[in-house]
């Protein structure tokens, strides 16, 4: 097998893991429309840690995935969009450390 053929299958192999592992962890990453920010920004404090990971990573995969009604996106436009939603949609810390991995992915071998 070659050996990047194994990084992406090792890499599909851990996000699967880790999303199997906290299932339980993402259901308390559910919030209730209060119609209140104040509201939202007391409950995103209480999204557990591995909730906040996973919601950045399946933004990546899905984002790097082809689909039924498009490709997958580049790999700039993925890095901007991550970016762009620091601190709202995603986890600042969870975000960064994305951008990080993003960074080092040089020839886009994550994607699909």
């Amino acid at each position: 097998m070659k050996q990047s053929r194994f990084r992406k299958l090792s890499m599909q192999l851990i996000v699967m893991t880790v999303m199997l592992f906290i299932v339980g962890t993402a259901i308390g990453a559910v919030l209730l429309y209060t119609g209140s920010i104040d509201m939202y920004l007391q409950a995103k404090d209480d999204i557990p840690y591995m909730a906040r990971i996973i919601a950045v990573a399946d933004s990546y995969d899905t984002m790097t995935s082809n689909r039924s009604y498009r490709n997958f996106l580049p790999q700039d436009v993925v890095r901007e969009e991550i970016e762009k939603n620091i601190g709202t949609q995603f986890d600042k810390a969870s975000a960064r450390a994305m951008l990080k991995i993003i960074d080092s992915d040089k020839l886009y071998m994550l994607h699909e």
